[in-house]
């Protein structure tokens, strides 16, 4: 039998693992006219005097960054279209270049956009290798038609296939209806084809990018997913990072309210980053080593089958056992019940700190699976959070998950001065804990009474370090450990150590403290008291020196000792090291630099 206590935190990780079917397909179009050939004005951050197309490949080369170390089965692939009319390699149209094929992400790939990347030299490489047209060159369902076959030549199994569509024109073809029908028929089938196309303008200070006038008919996004407006070009790659990477959902279930059903799903907003794992390789041929675990008998030695093995649970003194069968029935209970149910509605203000045992999850609808969810959702959320009220839940998203109560907290949305979202609409799930997950800590008795006048300083430093707010802080030994694998897999020479925000700041704390450290120092520890001096050895108690003396008096007595009652009692492997020798001396034996084992042989051979 073996227990499930061990497996119980990795049961409940089961609950938030990311589970998607397919690898995620993605194609930057880029605007490959002069228009986007030229440098934008307006606040670049460090891509300073970059044109729009560099810009528009910088999003592209931040999207695979990302997504070698997050999604290395996703694929990535850049294509332009307005370029100068000629015939070209992996196209099939003249004015659509293939600048980056639809592939996983890589190193080249990485160190190519680079150098289109790289200012004037590479705005001039990529007029030498790819031409930027005029206006009358764009055919945007001939470029549409293009990424559908660069998706066709994919495959395995497809999660997911995106068009991003990056540029400065709103009217591509200048007005020209039958160029403007061609491309709302194309974006036609690509929607039937469940092919997502979103547009992102790449617009410079003082440019303005009217979506409706001509890319609302062409733009199909996911679910849940809000068009993107004119965005600073500093956050432009942070933007689409973020819009590229894909939202996996922890589950979808029925969401029972009353005597309606309708249909949820919850996601992970903040997650866990660790380093990559290590990979074992064996010694003499550097291949992977795959590592399995098999059960035996304590006593034949013959493998196990699950059926052969029972869980335990202490208790009482006991270890009650438990079939496979029962422990499934066990975790099954309340299975019969949807997976989430509401059971009621408390203040917001009744939720507290200590309140959270597990990283929360967040709820959005799910218009997909029942119709009308999202509407009574909304009408839910909007009430909540006019009253200020949390709904309570119970909580069971599979049926080998272990039941639990759950507060939906509310969330209003929040978006920027351009209107780009910065807080998605929806409820936190906060996992309410059970009675014994709340531990009572006992009161803290100081066994002294403190003077008045260190405890108001005491305050007083506290209350100058106490931070206002929360400011999220990148974790330095994770970003240079994937700078070091950067710069080993693009081959660069030197290393830029991220700085370290985690330090404390000590300029500013002297800055906010003034005195009042002193003063603290002054009330609670002796005059002369230097923090950073090393700490001063203990005085030898009286205790101490009393045995030091007894110690003197019994090496005296050494020779007077009954070792040969000690021999028969067995207890002379008892004695120290240096009675052993004065005893031995005593009887005129050699004893040199010989070992206590050896010692004591010697006394057992003298009887």
């Amino acid at each position: 039998m073996y227990s499930w206590a061990e497996e119980e935190e990795g049961g409940e990780e089961d609950v938030q693992e990311d589970r998607f079917g397919g690898k995620n397909l993605t194609i930057f179009l880029v605007d490959g006219t002069k228009g986007m050939a030229k440098q934008l004005e307006g606040d670049q951050s460090d891509q300073e005097g970059l044109t729009g197309i560099q810009l528009a490949l910088s999003c592209a080369h931040g999207t695979i960054k990302s997504k070698i170390f997050h999604s290395g089965q996703d694929c990535v692939g850049v294509l332009s279209f307005g370029n100068s009319s000629r015939v070209s390699q992996g196209s099939d149209f003249h004015t659509v270049r293939q600048v980056l094929p639809l592939a996983r992400p890589s190193g080249e790939a990485i160190l190519m956009l680079e150098e289109l990347m790289d200012g004037q030299a590479g705005a001039d490489m990529f007029e030498t290798k790819f031409g930027s047209g005029e206006q009358s060159d764009v055919t945007l369902h001939e470029a549409l038609w293009q990424c559908q076959s660069m998706f066709s030549t994919i495959p395995g199994k497809v999660g997911s296939k995106t068009i991003l569509l990056l540029t400065n024109n709103s009217s591509p073809h200048g007005g020209d209806n039958r160029l403007d029908l061609q491309a709302r028929r194309k974006a036609g089938d690509l929607h039937n084809t469940d092919i997502f196309l979103d547009v992102v303008p790449v617009c410079g200070e003082g440019q303005q990018f009217q979506m409706e006038k001509f890319y609302c008919d062409l733009i199909k996004l996911a679910d849940d997913t809000a068009p993107m407006t004119t965005t600073s070009l500093a956050d432009l790659t942070d933007s689409v990072v973020k819009r590229t990477s894909v939202k996996r959902s922890n589950g979808k279930f029925q969401f029972q309210l009353g005597g309606v059903t309708i249909a949820v799903s919850t996601y992970n907003l903040v997650g866990r980053s660790a380093k990559p794992p290590k990979q074992k390789l064996a010694s003499d041929t550097n291949e992977e080593v795959n590592s399995c675990r098999t059960w035996t008998h304590p006593i034949t030695g013959a493998p196990l089958l699950p059926s052969d093995m029972n869980r335990f649970q202490n208790y009482g003194g006991k270890n009650i056992s438990f079939t496979e069968d029962e422990v499934k029935n066990i975790n099954s209970l309340g299975s019969e019940q949807p997976p989430l149910k509401l059971c009621g509605f408390k203040p917001i203000s009744s939720l507290k700190p200590s309140h959270h045992v597990r990283n929360p999850q967040f709820l959005q609808p799910l218009e997909a699976s029942v119709q009308g969810s999202r509407s009574v959702f909304s009408a839910l959320l909007s009430r909540c959070l006019a009253r200020k009220v949390m709904a309570v839940c119970q909580y069971k998203p599979r049926r080998t998950s272990v039941l639990s109560y759950i507060a939906l907290v509310p969330q209003e949305e929040e978006v920027d001065e351009t209107g780009n979202q910065i807080k998605p609409p929806g409820f936190h799930v906060i996992f309410l804990p059970f009675l014994d997950d709340i531990r009572r800590v006992p009161p803290a008795r100081l066994s002294q009474d403190n003077p008045p006048e260190a405890v108001e300083a005491a305050k007083e430093v506290i209350s100058k370090l106490r931070l206002k707010r929360f400011v999220p802080v990148e974790n330095c030994s994770l970003q240079t450990h994937y700078q070091m694998i950067e710069a080993h897999a693009l081959r660069r020479d030197s290393l830029v150590k991220p700085e370290d925000q985690t330090l404390p700041d000590v300029e500013r704390m002297v800055r906010k403290l003034g005195g009042r450290s002193d003063e603290f120092v002054s009330n609670v520890y002796e005059e002369g008291y230097d923090p950073e001096a090393p700490p001063k050895k203990k005085p030898a108690t009286a205790a101490a020196k009393v045995k030091v003396e007894k110690k003197t008096v019994n090496m005296d007595n050494v020779n007077e000792m009954d070792m040969e009652a000690m021999v028969k009692d067995g207890t002379v492997a008892k004695l120290t090291v240096d009675v052993l020798k004065t005893w031995l001396k005593g009887k005129g034996v050699y004893v040199g630099s010989k070992k206590k084992g050896e010692l004591v042989d010697l006394v057992v051979e003298q009887f």
